[in-house]
């Protein structure tokens, strides 16, 4: 029993962990490195009970987990980006809910950030045609 739930308690390990990933100064070996380690974090998760593992994964989340994938999914080394779409597959099988929260969220913030920055300002546009302008 020990065992299952260690890596989700250990707060610094996880601290440091998303850190890393998310520091633009972190070396690309040391990257690739930590990208698996998440992997096997998540590979690991697949052993809890359901309702263990939701709990483990929006732990996760407050360290950064999503934000860590997203930046793992720019990544310039298709290893890491190959390990990354991995982890979203086995996150996604089991807890979508995690992936369309995330999201639902950023897509809010994005949304609120453009409205905040003067959409009213634009005369004569919608926002319909405001926003389709910015998809192409």
């Amino acid at each position: 029993m020990e065992c299952t739930t260690q890596p989700g308690e250990d707060k610094v390990f996880l601290c440091e962990l998303f850190t890393q990933i998310q520091d633009t100064s972190t070396s690309e070996g040391q990257f690739q490195e930590l990208a698996f380690l998440l992997r096997e974090i998540v590979v690991y998760s697949l052993s809890l009970e359901v309702k263990d593992r939701a709990r483990f994964y929006k732990h996760l989340c407050s360290f950064g987990f999503m934000v860590s994938i997203e930046i793992m999914l720019t990544y310039e080394v298709g290893v890491v980006v190959a390990t990354a779409v991995d982890i979203l597959v086995m996150v996604s099988e089991y807890h979508s809910s995690i992936l369309r929260d995330y999201i639902l969220s950023e897509t809010q913030d994005e949304v609120c950030s453009i409205c905040s920055t003067g959409l009213r300002e634009i005369e004569g546009w919608s926002i319909f045609e405001y926003f389709a302008e910015l998809a192409c």
